[in-house]
Parts: C-alpha cells; sequence; structure tokens
C-alpha cells in the first residue's frame, strides 16, 4: 500500500458522521494491524483477522445483542475478504474468526490503563 499509510474519506459517499465515525474506526483498525502487529493484509488469513476485528469496532460495533454482533462481523468480515479472495476468503475468515474476536489490542490495553490509572511503569 501507499507509504505512508492513510485513509481518503469521500464526502460524496459518507452522508452522517456516524458514518464517518464508523468508516475511520474501522480502516484505523487496519492500519495499527499493519504497523504494529505488523501484518499483511495480503495474506488471505491476516486479512480475515483484520477484517474481523475493524468490522467488530466499526459496523457492528452498536449490535443489540452478542448473538447478532457475530452473525454481523461473520457476514461484513466474509464479504470483505472474499473480495481480495473470491475462493478461500471464506475459509480464511472462520479459521480466525474466534481469536480475531478476542483480540481486542490496541483497546484492551486502554481499558487496563483506565481502570489501573496508578501502575507502577506510570510514577
Amino acid at each position: 500500500g501507499p507509504e505512508p499509510l492513510s485513509i481518503v474519506l469521500c464526502s460524496n459517499r459518507l452522508s452522517s458522521q456516524r458514518e464517518i465515525d464508523e468508516v475511520l474506526t474501522h480502516e484505523l483498525i487496519h492500519i495499527y494491524d499493519i504497523k504494529k502487529k505488523r501484518m499483511d493484509l495480503t495474506n488471505c488469513k491476516e486479512l480475515a483477522y483484520s477484517e474481523i476485528r475493524a468490522a467488530r469496532e466499526a459496523e457492528c460495533g452498536n449490535s443489540l445483542t452478542a448473538y447478532t454482533q457475530l452473525i454481523c462481523v461473520k457476514d461484513k468480515a466474509t464479504v470483505a475478504t472474499k473480495n481480495m479472495f473470491p475462493d478461500e476468503g471464506r475459509a480464511c475468515v472462520c479459521n480466525v474468526f474466534d481469536e480475531a474476536m478476542n483480540d481486542h489490542t490496541p483497546f484492551a490495553s486502554l481499558q487496563s490503563h483506565s481502570r489501573n490509572p496508578h501502575r507502577a511503569s506510570d510514577r
């Protein structure tokens, strides 16, 4: 991809602040995965992993129940992964689904920091 990585928002495609927030969240997850986790999104399983995380935080973040969130995430991640890997995209999503759904970085570290604001490493 381009260096430095960038996100382009098209005003003719986004009609509300909610949509802008959703797209930014989704794309920032991908950038985090590429830069911090060193993921290669040209690899089917790594793309699927990142798509699952991005969908969970963005498009499916406000699902009414955990069950509907699972369905939403699997559907969105499968469609996105199949765009690049039409034959194997669904299998890649299924192979990494549980692990990716349980990966909440960087949010997990932010939550633990906010619960314990006086960690020894911060003194």
